[in-house]
């Protein structure tokens, strides 16, 4: 199967961390509203439907399930919405022993350094779409052993590649 899985998480009105890509049920379930005004237990009633919309006999996966799944088997990605409590991710990251595993998506800077100073052992990987963006992950303080770079879907410059290289960046 695939080795990287990115994974989208949001928080139920009841505090669990469900992997759901869209902010509503509409698209992905046999459900209708915003994931977070329902309860875990209201959701897991619904069934998640296909690319063609066709129902599914599965359900919709809490965090913990999918690291629990993942063990051994693949590398999730986990890109926390902005509902969704980081300190939670990583407790429970740290509650199924996930952290060898698990890469955290951030997009700001200020984030990461955030991130990185309740959790400095984790891999994160934060957007570095330019050599500004570089030049403040650089001086950040952050150890960069531990730091993937997203840099655009676009292909990025030699001098962007190479400057992250040299400091050791993926």
């Amino acid at each position: 199967g695939p080795f990287y899985l990115e994974c989208d998480l949001r928080k139920t009105s009841d505090n669990v961390l469900v992997l759901m890509h869209d902010e509503t049920l509409d698209r992905t379930t046999n459900g209708e509203g915003v994931v977070e005004e329902f309860d875990y237990k209201s959701l897991r009633k619904l069934r998640l439907v296909d690319n063609d919309g066709a129902l599914t006999e599965y359900k919709i996966p809490t965090l913990t399930d999918a690291l629990v799944w993942a063990r051994g088997k693949s590398v999730l990605m986990l890109d926390v919405k902005q509902q969704s409590d980081f300190k939670q991710v990583i407790k429970e990251i740290r509650r199924t022993q996930s952290e060898s595993y698990v890469v955290l998506i951030i997009y700001k800077i200020e984030t990461l350094k955030q991130v990185h100073a309740w959790s400095p052992d984790l891999n994160i990987c934060v957007g570095i779409l330019n050599m500004e963006d570089f030049v403040s992950l650089k001086s950040s303080d952050i150890s960069l052993n531990k730091i993937v770079a997203y840099v655009g879907v676009q292909e990025a410059s030699a001098e962007l590649i190479k400057a992250l290289h040299g400091v050791g960046v993926k």
